[in-house]
């Protein structure tokens, strides 16, 4: 009898001391260890007690180079949902040997694992060299001194700072420290309290000096956590130092950084978010996290969700990088986000902004508590947000019964105007500076938000939102704080791409902390045929009943430029760039992959490669780094799919260009995709590219592939084998396991004869699991069948044709089928049913281009800028009377291109420059009602 196992793991929290410093990352200033991820597995091996993987991810975690798993973080509260999903993070150990992103792409595959990501770090938002002030002048700004003539807090409001460590004997400090009561008998190495840490009387130390956690949260240097401290809850009217805004709340001290993790000298954060747990856990109504990084994280993002389910306020600093851009946690839904002014109201340069932020405060030269029992002045965001996590303090003392978010509205709702000051800044440094005496005093503040969006597609019915179609757009909403009266939300976005229909709802009167929607009165607006691909729109939700006034943004996709071909038996994605499966490498998030019989996605990258030397590989596979895919491809006409075509069942056109290459050959590729449903040609999908030589000169070596990197099982994919099939003629891969998924793959040159294959262990020589570079590529694309095997392992394919010339002018076709079967002699025939389809489809360029039905758009000329010749691209929805002219700068009109009745499809017209000189002109197209024009350089 064939025996199983089930391999069992049960770490605590404490387990991550098991982890060495290890290699720290910075990529454009996102933080995270070369060789540790963070893996959220499926509910159906991880629980509260236990991690139970199958056989099969126990190999490829092996297989991986996963050399130790412990828990990422354990909630002490498991009655709730959001605990529930903390229990299935683990951070794993890796051998560092290839690209971190990359390998948590792949683990990301398996069926036990839901997500995996880097294990990110964080920066703390402080800038440490400005002059000292012996100053506060910021508590005047922020009404300090009225606040605490109505209150001035309690102890028994309790704000975590989760930071560096805290001076927690300070003079200035030590009566306001925390102190965990059960374990007031003392340092007696138990756990009296049952949360998972000994004789964490003061708080905890997630990290020590090298990456052991003990209960002393005292910073191990002047860094950082101190002072943010004293800017929260300094011991205030002590005659020591100076006052903090909170008063006489109590400081909890969170130790969430280690002191050898550093770069350039200032501490990371390594264990933030697990400090936001034990937070949660151990009763603070607050959490200051004055640090951040411009990287989202699904990790964190649960975090936070576990952090506002336990009704805890999250304060989190905008960062000091001076832009608009995103920080988190900041941006996090949930989390009150403050940026820094001075004193004067004006934005601090250093400060961040944007839509995201909540709200601003003081951050230049604040005066507070540091290290080792002094005092300095320091500038950030880092000190403007414990400031209002003061605030948030005295506010929780006079509204004891809010929960987190609403405390983080009434502080949002009661802020001063500071727009007269900033100008260009409008909506982008949150409501308004903080004000204390507002915050504590108006009982009545109203503040209701949009918590949920939902796009209605009432076009086509397919979910994505495309020109031409009608969107509503549902809200839910919540009123988290007084009754508001004839509650009036308004939307509205300053986009030319869309035209609204319905803009109003009318919410009359809500009742506080009440929930609502727009269900009966729907946002519409309209999707204009001339919107771009991938358009981001944002919109604004304004918020009315007289006498409050709020806003709100958010943004939605618009015309995402993949589309699904899924009317049989394959589910391929397909880009307008020229990508298979996903048009997002490494993310793989925008597309679906390669499916079969709605199976799990078998394929983790594709993409078209045109090769005509080792220097000249024009692709939008992945880079020499293996952290991005290549760019060369770029869209000229938008890639649209037909269902149903005219051709086939389901068909896609679209065109796109090497102008993105940093050496191109001069090339236009017109693509066209095909799938049926007929029986005998379910389990195909074809692509037909028109390779057009733009150069001006021949081409000769060309040689044009598909890379796909197979994945067969996503369980197991270390025994996937790749072979050339004489047989059949084709690149195949399948499980060399029998017992794992039956599913035979290939991809196969349909269009001709010169048949090229190249099998590739992703691990091996070459590797492409540390970057794939042109000359890799130029080799897998001409070396002929030579290389025809490859595994069991993690493998990959390249099937191309050619070598090919091109004349200067000319085009050629090369064809391929993405087919998939349950045995090997069905996949044989069904890629003899692909030849024999592909041969019988219309092959004449023009008559197939206006056979697509598509849209009314008109695209960039190509080549632009050009010198005498260019090709005007455009499209008509339906047959109409067409006019296209082309005008000088001045607007004299010097050419006539069109001017009759044309079919539905796209056309092409050629334009020659000659009897013109050099410089900007613009060309116009009407037809219908439709009109638009672009601009293009004649350079000679």
């Amino acid at each position: 009898m064939r025996k199983h196992f089930l391999f069992l793991i049960l770490f605590s929290v404490l387990a991550t001391s098991l982890f060495a410093a290890g290699n720290v990352i910075n990529k454009n200033g996102a933080y995270y260890y070369a060789d540790k991820l963070v893996v959220k597995f499926t509910s159906n091996v991880a629980s509260l007690e236990s991690l139970n993987l199958s056989p099969k991810t126990s190999k490829a975690l092996e297989y991986l180079g996963v050399t130790n798993i412990v828990r990422t973080v354990q909630a002490v509260n498991n009655s709730t949902e959001a605990a529930h999903e903390l229990s299935r993070f683990y951070t794993l150990e890796l051998k560092t040997l290839y690209n971190i992103e990359y390998i948590a792409k792949k683990m990301s595959k398996l069926s036990d694992v839901e997500w995996a990501e880097p294990y990110y770090l964080y920066t703390t938002a402080y800038t440490p060299n400005d002059p000292l002030q012996s100053s506060q002048g910021f508590l005047n700004v922020i009404k300090a001194f009225e606040a605490w003539d109505v209150t001035t807090g309690s102890s028994d409001v309790i704000i975590a700072v989760d930071d560096t460590g805290v001076d927690w004997d300070h003079p200035d400090l030590a009566v306001n420290i925390w102190v965990n009561e059960a374990e007031a008998n003392g340092t007696d190495n138990v756990d009296d309290d049952n949360n998972g840490y000994i004789d964490d009387l003061r708080g905890w130390d997630f990290g020590g000096l090298n990456g052991t956690p003990d209960n002393n949260p005292m910073e191990d240097r002047p860094d950082h956590g101190t002072h943010v401290a004293g800017c929260a809850a300094e011991v205030t009217d002590n005659n020591t130092g100076g006052a903090g805004i909170g008063f006489n709340c109590t400081i909890m001290p969170v130790k969430t950084a280690r002191d050898d993790v550093r770069d350039n000298g200032n501490a990371l954060i390594s264990y933030g978010y697990q400090g936001i747990v034990y937070a949660v856990d151990n009763g603070a109504d607050i959490i200051n996290c004055s640090w951040g990084g411009s990287t989202y994280s699904l990790f964190a993002k649960s975090v936070i969700d576990y952090a506002v389910e336990n009704n805890v306020l999250v304060v989190a600093s905008a960062g000091n990088d001076g832009q608009e851009m995103l920080n988190y946690p900041g941006a996090y839904d949930g989390v009150l986000a403050v940026a820094a002014t001075f004193n004067s109201d004006d934005k601090a340069g250093f400060s961040n902004y944007g839509y995201w932020v909540d709200v601003a405060a003081p951050g230049v030269g604040v005066y507070a508590t540091w290290q080792n029992d002094t005092y300095t002045g320091l500038s950030g965001t880092s000190m403007s947000s414990p400031v209002v996590a003061g605030i948030a303090g005295l506010v929780k003392s006079v509204f004891p019964e809010y929960s987190g978010m609403q405390l983080a509205q009434q502080i949002r709702a009661t802020t001063d105007d500071i727009s007269a000051t900033n100008p260009g800044y409008d909506y982008k440094l949150g409501t308004g500076r903080v004000n204390a005496y507002r915050a504590v005093t108006e009982s009545g503040a109203v503040s209701a938000r949009a918590v949920e969006y939902t796009f209605i597609d009432e076009g086509n019915g397919n979910g994505v939102l495309e020109p031409g179609e009608t969107v509503a757009l549902r809200v839910n909403f919540h009123n988290y704080l007084a009754v508001t009266n004839a509650l009036t939300v308004t939307f509205s976005a300053n986009d030319s791409y869309i035209l609204t229909s319905n803009n109003t709802f009318n919410a009359g009167s809500v009742g506080a902390n009440t929930a609502f929607d727009n269900t009966d009165n729907e946002f519409r607006f309209e999707v204009r045929n001339n919107i771009p691909s991938n358009a981001t729109l944002e919109f604004r939700l304004d918020f009315s009943d007289g006498t409050y006034t709020d806003y709100q943004f958010s943004s939605v996709i618009l015309n995402p430029s993949y589309f699904d071909h899924n009317g049989n038996n394959m589910t391929v994605t397909i880009t307008s760039r020229g990508n298979i499966g996903y048009n997002d490498f490494p993310d793989n998030s925008q597309g679906n992959g390669v499916r079969f019989l709605d199976g799990d996605n078998l394929n983790f990258e594709g993409s078209l490669m045109i090769g005509a030397s080792t220097s000249q590989v024009m692709d939008v596979a992945r880079d020499a780094v293996n952290d991005a895919s290549d760019t060369d491809f770029q869209v000229h006409t938008p890639f649209l799919m037909s269902k149903p075509g005219t051709i086939a069942e389901e068909q896609g056109y679209g065109v796109f260009t090497d102008a993105g290459a940093p050496n191109p050959i001069g090339l236009e590729i017109d693509q066209h995709t095909f799938a049926f449903t007929a029986d005998e040609d379910a389990n195909y999908v074809l692509l037909k590219y028109v390779i057009r030589n733009t150069s001006g000169s021949e081409l000769d070596n060309i040689y044009a592939g598909l890379f796909m990197d197979w994945d067969v099982d996503e369980d197991y994919y270390g025994t996937n084998v790749a072979s050339w099939d004489e047989a059949g003629m084709f690149g195949l891969v399948n499980n060399d396991d029998t017992s794992l998924v039956p599913y035979y793959c290939a991809t196969a040159l349909v269009s001709d004869e010169s048949y090229n294959f190249y099998a590739i262990e992703n691990g091996g020589t070459p590797s492409i699991y540390d970057g794939f570079t042109a000359a890799e590529k130029y080799t897998t694309l001409s070396s002929g069948t030579t290389n025809n095997s490859a595994g069991p392992d993690d493998i990959s394919t390249v099937v191309s044709g050619g070598p090919y010339s091109i004349a200067a002018g000319e085009y050629i076709e090369v064809g391929f089928a993405v087919a998939i079967d349950t045995t090997l002699d069905g996949l044989r025939q069904t890629i003899t049913n692909s030849r024999t389809k592909y041969a019988s489809i219309v092959t004449d360029v023009e008559d197939e281009e206006v056979a697509v039905p598509v849209e009314f758009s008109l695209s960039q000329n190509y080549p632009n800028p050009f010198n005498p010749v260019t090709t005007i691209k455009y499209s008509v929805a339906s047959e109409t009377m067409v006019k296209l002219r082309v005008y000088d700068i001045l607007g004299r009109e010097v050419a006539t291109l069109v001017n009759t009745v044309q079919k539905t499809g796209s056309h092409e017209i050629k334009f020659d420059a000659s009897n013109l000189s050099s410089g900007i002109y613009f060309y116009s197209i009407e037809a219908g009602n439709f009109r638009d024009s672009q601009k293009m350089t004649l350079l000679k």
